[in-house]
């Protein structure tokens, strides 16, 4: 099966995962590549989908744990929580 790409609004973000809404269901247990844009970087990581909230025909929310996440990209990450 071809990747799939797509965009999805970041609705949360914490240190062990994120929701966003998405317009399609993916599929829990589904492994995604993730692209982060915060501030003016862009955070790689490696997550799972673990659940899916669908709120309307054409919006789900999409629960991501994240896998992998390197140790730079979670230095970033952790900006977000600083004072």
């Amino acid at each position: 099966e071809a990747p799939q790409e797509g965009f999805g609004t970041m609705r949360t973000v914490g240190m062990g995962g994120c929701m966003f809404v998405h317009d399609a269901s993916l599929g829990i247990g589904s492994i995604l590549e993730l692209l982060i844009s915060i501030k003016s970087w862009v955070v790689k990581a490696t997550g799972r989908v673990v659940y899916e909230l669908p709120k309307s025909d054409s919006e789900i929310e999409v629960g991501i744990e994240f896998l992998d996440i390197s140790s730079a990209d979670r230095a970033i990450l952790e900006t977000l929580f600083l004072p």
